[in-house]
């Protein structure tokens, strides 16, 4: 936990310096380049978990997100987590566009400590160190027109399979920019 508590500092400044340099070197984005001729985005989450985000566009609608970071809710965590999402624009405007969108992924995690994981339904803390569960995700997008960056907020209650059944709740904020 010590060490997790120490590395944590360094990696937010490390994507602080991520986003001011890709947004030094970013060009002007003509409206809704997101999701359209910019289907992939690289970024960072905070929340659970805390640490990178990716997402692909197959089409304007539908996308893949990917994270993989640190948790601690629950107990310290590795996580990792990969969604479906269905976006549905609520408004357009110059300076940005507003889909709101859901869906539905799948969660993994692997725990540090030996504590019980009771929203894993694992009360004991005997079960093993890793959890697997189904996500469904909730937010909202700005996707900002002129810089290929979308802003994001979401809330994911899920459901843990393994090592037992059990309801948890995740969400992040995060940003993203797209090649």
């Amino acid at each position: 936990m010590q060490t997790i508590k120490k590395i944590l500092p360094i990696y937010a400044v490390a994507l602080v310096l991520a986003a001011v340099l890709l947004l030094m070197n970013a060009r002007t984005a003509a409206a809704s380049e997101v999701a359209t001729s910019k289907k992939f985005g690289i970024g960072g989450m905070l929340g659970a978990p805390t640490g990178l985000s990716m997402k692909y566009y197959f089409s304007p609608k539908h996308a893949l997100d990917f994270g993989v970071g640190v948790g601690f809710w629950g107990g310290a965590a590795l996580y990792g987590h990969v969604d479906y999402k269905f976006h549905i624009m609520l408004t357009q405007a110059s300076a940005f566009d507003l889909p709101f969108y859901f869906g539905v992924g799948a969660k993994l995690s692997i725990w540090f400590t030996d504590h019980p994981h009771s929203y894993w339904g694992d009360n004991d803390a005997r079960t093993g160190r890793a959890g697997f569960g189904i996500r469904v995700p909730v937010g909202i997008a700005f996707n900002l027109n002129k810089l290929p960056l979308d802003i994001f907020i979401e809330v994911v209650p899920g459901v843990g399979l393994f090592p037992g059944i059990g309801a948890f709740v995740d969400g992040a904020v995060g940003v993203r920019y797209y090649f």
